[in-house]
């Protein structure tokens, strides 16, 4: 993976959540209402759509209790969705934003370089000559 396209991933890792969020809360409000009127529908129906006649597995009519398309239409449908929407809002959980994916990407890269290993101790010999430097400034400035 080019170093360019790694950045650009980290970049938008944020606005991807975002998006399935998004589509997790569509998949549970569409599930949920689809499901709810088709509950309420079918509690409306008329006496000649209860007593349906030549049901069977060629049977056209999706609003039938004997009918094989019934329980797809009113039940299996809208949770299909509302289990799509469980399972995206589970892939934005689990997935890490930017600030993560930085760490998990550079981390193991910064603790396997031998120069990055080296910078701590070359920072505390400069921090020390500095610092005496500066003692050394003071103790001459009290001395005149």
């Amino acid at each position: 993976m080019s170093v360019g396209f790694a950045i650009y991933l980290l970049s938008i890792v944020d606005s991807l959540g975002n998006f399935v969020t998004f589509l997790a809360i569509v998949c549970l409000c569409y599930g949920t209402f689809a499901f709810m009127s088709t509950r309420c529908y079918r509690m409306e129906k008329t006496e000649w759509e209860r007593s349906h006649e030549g049901c069977g597995p060629n049977c056209k009519y999706t609003e039938c209790d004997r009918c094989p398309g019934f329980f797809w239409h009113t039940v299996k449908r809208p949770m299909a969705w509302i289990v799509l929407g469980f399972i995206l809002g589970a892939v934005n959980t689990l997935t890490p934003n930017s600030k993560g994916l930085a760490a998990i990407y550079l981390v193991p890269k910064f603790v396997t370089n031998e120069r990055v290993q080296q910078l701590p101790d070359k920072a505390l010999d400069m921090l020390n000559l500095k610092m005496d430097q500066w003692v050394n400034d003071l103790k001459a400035g009290e001395k005149k």
